[in-house]
């Protein structure tokens, strides 16, 4: 089980005894070692569930010949495991270059290595933005949509293929893998949810702050358009990354105003027996470097 935080291992504890799995869960390669206690009456090492970060997975493993994804592998079995491999968060694993394999990231080889270190493995994919781009499903190897027995040789082919036939292809690829059962995507019901929109006012000093920084932006402009001309650059590059620091940066602008107003509602809610939960929402394409 890889996911992206070492305390998720809690969750994924109180997940799987909520399913009536109570299997041990050993907390990261580490505890492999400490993992020859008994249970069930057999070896841990083969009736438990390991659990691990994409940090672990490209780690080196100390003093140890093996690095930690040989010894995942070892402790799965080598290749004729045939257990579970869940990839939490997957997304972490998208920037993977089928093109230039060099220029991709750590996770997304390790990742691609380890499925193909354990070929029977049952592999389940979980994220919410795993395919934002097709090029992002490199890692996405046992969908089973390329390779020996499909229309496509590799990868790259398909992902050629799908990017020539635009947004129609990319619907046809979600119903065939959700008639397949391969592709399962769910939400959460909105029965007896109700919803209020409320009114945030700024204060004096809130306003003051925000003219304030509108005109430092504003002398900013100025200022790129006046080194523009004296450089005699035609400016795309630039002007689309000013505009976008700009959006980012009010973005964040107007939610630090919001948390006054917030933590007052906050605490007339706790006051009131409630509980409150506060999200701030945003993905991994939502960052300035187009995810992790």
């Amino acid at each position: 089980w890889f996911s992206v935080s070492p305390d998720l291992v809690v969750d994924a504890r109180r997940d799987l005894t909520a399913i009536g799995c109570h299997v041990p869960v050993l907390d990261g390669c580490k505890s492999l070692d400490a993992a020859a206690q008994k249970a069930f009456g057999g070896d841990t090492r083969s009736r438990a569930v390991l659990f691990s970060t994409y940090a672990t997975l490209v780690s080196a493993a100390g003093a140890r010949a093996q690095n930690r994804l040989d010894q995942l592998v070892a402790w799965c079995g080598g290749a004729a495991f045939s257990g579970c491999l869940v990839f939490d968060e997957a997304h972490k694993a998208k920037n993977f270059d089928a093109k230039k394999e060099d220029a991709s990231t750590k996770v997304s080889r390790a990742v691609k290595l380890l499925q193909s270190k354990l070929p029977l493995a049952r592999v389940v994919y979980a994220s919410a933005t795993g395919v934002s781009e097709i090029t992002n499903m490199a890692y996405a190897e046992r969908l089973g949509l390329w390779g020996p027995g499909t229309p496509f040789a590799d990868f790259k082919a398909f992902a050629a293929t799908l990017e020539k036939r635009g947004v129609g292809a990319l619907e046809l690829l979600a119903l065939e893998l959700k008639s397949s059962g391969a592709y399962v995507s769910r939400g959460l019901a909105w029965t007896r949810c109700e919803f209020e929109g409320m009114h945030c006012p700024l204060g004096a000093a809130q306003r003051r702050d925000y003219d304030v920084m509108a005109a430092w932006w504003r002398a900013l402009h100025r200022a790129l358009d006046y080194a523009l001309k004296r450089t005699n650059a035609k400016g795309g590059t630039a002007r689309s990354r000013f505009w976008g620091a700009q959006l980012r940066f009010f973005k964040e602008v107007q939610t630090a105003c919001k948390v006054p107003f917030v933590v007052s509602k906050a605490k007339d809610a706790l006051a009131a027996g409630q509980s409150v939960v506060v999200g701030l929402q945003s993905t991994g394409e939502a960052g300035p470097g187009g995810g992790p």
